[in-house]
């Protein structure tokens, strides 16, 4: 049996790692990189800007409940207090209608898979005594909803010991495409607390669409007919 020349095995070298680059182009084109973007508006509550603490504002992105309820938005430094990101968080509680909070509507894929994540904290009265009984409580849509009480955080140095902000993660895949509503709500109390900010809504993974994944099939079989084609020579 005639031994293959250096030529005609540098040529099938360069054929193979054709194959392989084709392949790798096809396998990035089915898999797309993981997405951080978020989905969110100001979901640190960042807008509208102020020097100082908002009473009675309705957060740029965001709507409030629609129930006569309000929101204030809570600069850092008021009566020692510190935001979990930027320098601004919310209150859901404005005004003494409940439920009280805010809602903000998102579009989902069929398929994709989402990370919701959010920090929370709570606040003790100005006398450094506890709050009784609130609760914070979220959902989008059907998909996702939880609920949790704040009575022991604090987020107010002269109040008394701080508590760290606390984060709430869920990773859930949206069953159908369409629009869906995230909602932060307390249902009950009279002055500040419950807290929150950094709300992100991020993209993690994709099923890959039936088109590119064809082709990702056929690269591979491609390769290996290139692969047999050698072999019977």
């Amino acid at each position: 049996m005639k031994s293959p020349s250096r030529r005609e095995s540098s040529g099938a070298a360069r054929k193979a790692r054709r194959a392989l680059l084709l392949t790798g182009l096809l396998f990035a084109a089915a898999v797309p990189p993981a997405a951080h973007a978020n989905l969110i508006q100001n979901g640190s509550f960042e807008l509208p800007a102020s020097g100082s603490t908002q009473v009675g504002v309705t957060p740029t992105g965001w709507q409030l409940l629609g129930n006569g309820s309000r929101v204030d938005i809570i600069r850092a430094g008021y009566y020692g207090a510190f935001a979990s990101d930027g320098v601004q968080f919310v209150d859901l509680i404005g005004g003494g209608i409940f439920p009280s909070g805010l809602k903000q509507s998102v579009d989902l894929l069929a398929g994709v898979t989402y990370h919701l994540m959010f920090d929370y904290n709570g606040g003790r009265y100005v006398n450094g005594t506890q709050t009784s009984g609130r609760m914070l409580e979220y959902a989008l849509g059907s998909l996702v909803s939880g609920s949790m009480n704040v009575d022991d955080l604090n987020a107010f140095a002269s109040n008394g010991p701080t508590t760290p902000w606390q984060t709430e993660s869920v990773v859930f895949t949206a069953p159908s495409s369409g629009t869906y509503e995230l909602v932060f709500s307390t249902p009950n109390g009279r002055h500040g607390s419950p807290y929150v900010d950094n709300v992100r809504l991020e993209e993690v993974a994709r099923v890959p669409e039936p088109f590119t994944t064809t082709l990702l099939g056929l690269g591979i079989a491609g390769l290996g007919l290139r692969g047999f084609s050698r072999k019977r020579r």
